[in-house]
């Protein structure tokens, strides 16, 4: 398995650019390197997955994310 080398939000899921160590949408929220699953939303409003995920914009999102 491989090991993450880029930080996940703990509360909105986003993975964050290599050099981020904060969210720039949630900055009092943890992150973390443990999180698996990927989905790259191009464009949420049309995207059915980021419907179901009820993600309100575009990015790169883990599926699961453990904060301890």
């Amino acid at each position: 398995m491989a090991q993450n080398k880029r930080f996940a939000c703990g509360e909105c899921h986003i993975i964050l650019p290599e050099s981020a160590d904060q969210c720039m949408h949630c900055p009092s929220s943890p992150v973390t390197l443990d999180w698996s699953g990927y989905v790259l939303i191009l464009d949420y409003e049309r995207s059915e997955v980021a419907q179901r995920l009820k993600l309100e914009r575009n990015g790169e999102y883990a599926l699961k994310v453990s904060v301890r």
